[in-house]
């Protein structure tokens, strides 16, 4: 498996979805090797064994990292581990495990822009020159392509700092960096025995056609959105491309949904008779005492991106709020939308009644949801929605805009058309103002997601492995 996140931490449903198939797999007997861009250390699955890139012959220019002693320090979302802490060695856990993780070092992260990433190296290459690795015992000498990191310019404060002048560890661009990531999979993974490669996302795409080529073995390519459903007319061209190469040379294509399925179609050249749908399904949160609250509260989780639609939560906060004068509104996530987002939201006057909390996982994912009363999803276009399913499992009621992949699995949510802050106002007020009608969608939603678990989809994963193995 190539993925770009084996948790919630930085890529949200499909850091989950990754992770639990890829776990539930392994439990099911399925060995499974799981490449990504660097560890982050919160990747917490059952029986998983940690490998160190840095043990393999990796030639120049392909780095790979390490993961010491089954937990690296976590850092900024778009900051890589030191480089010191990068080249200490390994202490795996004992050989055997079903499922292994391995790290390559990169600053590749989910849903960056251009922009992002060169600020990620701009970042590291800081980092480095200020605290050089020091030498010491237990330090290995690092990959070839490690090469020395020019002195940064000075620059007058405040100026975006440019990359240094000649060859760096990393591509140059996003797009050179997921280029340079597929040659450093495919070395890592040299002498590894497999019957499929299985890649999630248009990153990992290049990744997982090299190996195809080299190994011969068939590919699944399993699309959680497709940069259609991200970014719509907005679709940057060579994002496409990558896409539309994988699904060329896929011997199956993976959806989370019918819908995602449906607009790969209309967007797309696609062989149908490739596709199959793999619904998600999540894993049970930790349970947390949900308390009195003086007031009701409204919660938006996701990343504040337009596909996720915090635009229309706000404006329809505003209206609740003149029916509600004392509602709150919680906003769980970080995106490139955020300094826009804050600003609607005082141009709407609702700074005191709005919430920003970032990014929350775990027990603070858990807290989110036992705080709200109600849990909205205005998503523009959702492949499918994992974070209804949790809401739901916490006995929280639930909104979705409709047409979400999620609706296909479950009936216990309150639909509206996507865009419409009319219409999800008067949803949320009626779940405020109707007791009864929240019951019971509560009651309904406990029992539906009881049956939603991992060891389902990765049932249905194995078959289609052997569907093309065979």
């Amino acid at each position: 498996m190539l993925g770009w996140d084996f948790s919630p931490r930085l890529s949200g449903g499909v850091g989950s979805a990754c992770g639990g198939l890829a776990t539930a797999l392994a439990r099911a007997g399925t060995e499974v090797l799981f490449v990504l861009p660097r560890l982050r250390g919160d990747e917490e699955p059952g029986g998983v064994q940690l490998v160190a890139a840095e043990a393999r012959a990796v030639p120049a220019r392909a780095s790979a990292s390490v993961a010491s002693g089954g937990r690296t320090p976590a850092s900024e979302p778009d900051e890589p581990a030191s480089a010191e802490s990068l080249a200490l060695p390994p202490e795996l856990p004992p050989p055997g495990a079903s499922l292994r993780l391995l790290a390559l070092e990169s600053p590749l992260r989910p849903y960056q822009t251009e922009e992002e990433y060169a600020r990620a190296v701009r970042r590291l290459l800081e980092r480095v020159r200020a605290d050089p690795p020091r030498a010491t015992a237990r330090r290995r000498s690092r990959p070839a392509a490690a090469e020395p990191v020019a002195p940064l310019p000075r620059r007058a404060p405040g100026a975006p700092a440019p990359l240094p002048p000649g060859p760096l560890p990393y591509g140059t661009t996003r797009f050179a960096e997921v280029e340079r990531y597929a040659r450093a999979a495919l070395a890592a993974v040299e002498g590894e025995s497999f019957d499929v490669v299985h890649a999630h996302d248009w990153m990992t795409f290049p990744a997982a056609l090299l190996l195809r080529e080299q190994s011969g073995k068939p590919l699944c390519v399993h699309f959680h959105s497709c940069e259609f459903e991200r970014r719509g007319a907005r679709a940057v061209r060579e994002v496409r491309a990558l896409e539309q190469a994988a699904l060329d040379a896929a011997e199956r294509v993976l959806c989370v949904s019918h819908a995602s399925a449906r607009t790969l179609r209309e967007h797309y050249a696609l062989e149908f008779a490739k596709v199959r749908v793999l619904h998600n399904a999540f894993a049970p949160l930790p349970v947390v005492e949900r308390g009195p609250r003086p007031a009701p509260v409204v919660l938006f989780l996701g990343r504040l991106a337009e596909q996720k639609g915090p635009h229309t939560f706000l404006a329809a906060a505003a209206r609740v709020r003149a029916r509600h004068p004392t509602a709150r509104f919680d906003l769980a996530g970080d995106g490139e939308l955020y300094p826009e987002v804050r600003q609607q939201a005082r141009a709407l006057d609702l700074e005191g009644a709005v919430r920003f909390t970032g990014f929350v996982d775990g027990e603070e994912l858990a807290r989110a949801y036992a705080g709200a009363d109600v849990y909205v999803m205005p998503s523009r276009s959702e492949p499918f929605g994992i974070g209804a399913l949790e809401a739901l499992s916490l006995g929280v009621p639930t909104i979705v805009a409709r047409g979400a992949g999620v609706t296909e699995v479950v009936r216990s949510v309150l639909t509206f058309d996507a865009g419409d802050a009319e219409a999800l106002a008067d949803k949320i007020c009626a779940l405020l103002e109707r007791p009864s009608l929240r019951r019971s969608l509560v009651a309904t939603g406990l029992s539906e997601v009881k049956r939603l678990r991992w060891d389902g989809p990765a049932r249905a994963l194995r078959g289609i492995y052997g569907e093309v193995v065979a």
